[in-house]
């Protein structure tokens, strides 16, 4: 699939600006993601991306996360699945939530990064 062919979600690139650090743990593949973040021009957000290639185990191990805790010392998570709220409650990292209400414990429940950049204002959390 070519990057131009992925949905960009509104404001997302807002989200991006503000936080400190941005960091992705993904199943995919780490290649697969960069080419999508070089195509857009937005790679030079990301501090750091965790692909299945990577050696950690598959979420909700939280092996992935702890790495990015201590390297990047992330403090909070967004994740569409519950697979990536489980390790981040585990680890005491505050978790938003994306287009999913079914998952459960997640401190945020969002449909827009519209919203998580009000979350974010409103409770002067620095990501």
């Amino acid at each position: 699939m070519h990057p131009s062919e992925y949905q960009l979600f509104p404001r997302i690139e807002g989200v991006l600006q503000r936080a400190n650090c941005n960091c992705i743990v993904t199943h995919n593949s780490r290649q697969e993601v960069l080419r999508i973040l070089e195509y857009y021009g937005w790679l030079h957000y990301f501090s750091e991306i965790i692909g299945w290639e990577d050696g950690f185990p598959k979420k909700p191990n939280p092996e992935a996360y702890i790495h990015m805790q201590k390297k990047h010392s992330i403090n909070f998570v967004v994740g569409d699945r519950e697979l990536d709220i489980i390790p981040a409650t585990k680890l005491g990292i505050t978790t938003c939530a994306f287009q999913n209400e079914i998952i459960q414990d997640a401190d945020y429940y969002i449909d827009s990064y519209h919203q998580l950049l009000h979350i974010l204002k409103e409770k002067s959390l620095h990501i």
